[in-house]
């Protein structure tokens, strides 16, 4: 599992030697705000980093941690969207946030979740997790 902030080509190269390997992106928004404002980090490396595991061959996974007041079910389909595009045949799983204690962050409801897997449908992507 990665952010796909650092990659370097030697991991690249490793995991692409390895047959049972795979990677999981995990992609919080594409929106450069808010990005930062959860990670504090920008958003720039990860959106340079994000096609390299699959440039090189690797099993890529992407996911994306549905978290209300951050990102919602047009956020989730607008990164299916982009990696569809531009990644094509991408997979992206979305998962629920489960806060920690004292986080400032919720857990979305079960029609949170919902909208955003059926968005997410819409736009042809597939969500492994559903039956």
């Amino acid at each position: 599992m990665t952010n796909a902030y650092r990659l370097t080509g030697e991991l690249l190269e490793e995991l692409r030697r390895c047959a049972a390997c795979e990677v999981v992106v995990g992609i919080k928004t594409l929106d450069v705000e808010r990005h930062r404002r959860y990670t504090g980090r920008p958003l720039g490396p990860v959106l340079r980093n994000i096609s390299a595991p699959v440039s090189a061959g690797v099993k890529t996974l992407f996911e994306t941690v549905l978290i209300p007041g951050l990102n919602g079910p047009e956020d989730v389909e607008g990164a299916a969207k982009s990696l569809r595009e531009n990644l094509g045949g991408a997979i992206l799983m979305v998962d629920p946030l489960i806060p920690v204690l004292g986080a400032s962050w919720r857990r979305p409801t079960e029609d949170e979740l919902r909208d955003a897997t059926e968005s997410e449908e819409i736009c042809g992507c597939e969500d492994p997790y559903r039956g």
